[in-house]
């Protein structure tokens, strides 16, 4: 990404922080990854799956949703670690199916955040994003069930934005 020098002020007006939306597709479901403008962080070429694939959507709790990305410095120079979570409410034989088939695949997705921005998080090479789903079942708060997700990615760019 370019560097740009320039002050940071406070957003006005409305805004809702938080993220709203995940979307994931296996990366080789992807025929043509879209190209980035990394002087401005965006995407300005849309993802091109191959004929019959699209995006999946994962529904999690409202209020589970995380994306956290943090950058890092290292002898081997500088990445972003990317972390995206969320709880899923249930657990059933089909959910763990669909969980045991995700687990083999390296990921690519969109992340949509509450003020309609969206992100790319992911590539095609082998490396990509991976998941871990752990399900849960307690007696505490008077009973739970559930599979909290977490998706992980180390990258040399921070996600860019995804407006085409």
């Amino acid at each position: 990404m370019k560097l740009a020098y320039a002050s940071i002020n406070l957003l006005n007006g409305s805004h809702n922080g938080g993220i709203c939306s995940i979307q994931v597709a296996p990366n080789n479901w992807v025929e043509s990854f879209p190209e980035v403008d990394f002087n401005y962080g965006k995407i300005i070429t849309p993802v091109i799956f191959i004929e019959g694939k699209d995006w999946l959507d994962i529904v999690f709790i409202p209020k589970s949703y995380d994306y956290e990305e943090v950058p890092k410095d290292s002898a081997a120079g500088t990445f972003f670690e990317i972390k995206i979570s969320g709880i899923v409410n249930y657990s059933d034989a089909i959910l763990q199916q669909i969980i045991h088939t995700l687990r083999f695949h390296h990921f690519i997705l969109k992340v949509r955040d509450r003020n309609g921005n969206y992100k790319l998080v992911g590539n095609i090479l082998p490396n990509s994003v991976i998941v871990e789903a752990t399900n849960k079942n307690t007696n505490t708060n008077n009973g739970q069930q559930f599979y909290n997700f977490n998706f992980s990615l180390t990258t040399e760019d921070a996600p860019p934005y995804y407006a085409v």
